[in-house]
């Protein structure tokens, strides 16, 4: 029936304006995290980060809708100088890491893996794909510091890493 298809058409743009409009809701909600000059909020299930300021291609929204208690998944966004100097190259750093086990993985390349991109590009002048895969090794080889250190007292991070 065209008039039924019409109905659940308009339902399902309704939730979908529900999820959308909770975004722009000024941030007042509870802050989770601070990166630079992004500022992280929860709101229920829905996880938002609002930026601050523009990016040479707009401004950008990042939203996560959690689906489990414990948010496993996380997500960086940077957006400026590459390394720690002003000077060298700017550009946009996205990360999305997925975990499927627990946490500890995704948490801790959310935390590490920027920094040691920002160090090896001022390693070396300008981006490369030698400069991330040291970025990546270093991070892979910072989390293994870490498993094996809580080997002893944690095992369960052993499994995810």
């Amino acid at each position: 029936d065209l008039s039924q298809n019409h109905i659940n058409l308009y339902k399902r743009r309704e939730r979908l304006e529900k999820l959308i409009t909770s975004c722009w809701r000024p941030a007042v909600q509870h802050h989770v995290h601070t990166t630079a000059n992004i500022v992280g909020c929860q709101d229920g299930i829905l996880w938002f980060k609002d930026i601050v300021g523009r990016h040479d291609a707009g401004e950008f929204l990042m939203a996560v809708v959690q689906a489990n208690h414990l948010l496993k998944d996380q997500s960086q966004l940077e957006f400026g100088p590459l390394t720690s100097t002003e000077s060298d190259p700017h550009g946009t750093f996205i990360g999305i890491y997925d975990c499927h086990r627990g946490p500890e993985t995704s948490r801790y390349i959310n935390e590490d893996i920027f920094q040691h991109l920002q160090r090896c590009a001022s390693e070396q002048p300008g981006m490369s794909a030698d400069v991330i895969r040291k970025a990546i090794l270093a991070t892979e080889e910072g989390f293994l510091s870490v498993v094996t250190k809580a080997w002893p007292i944690k095992p369960q991070t052993t499994v995810v890493g």
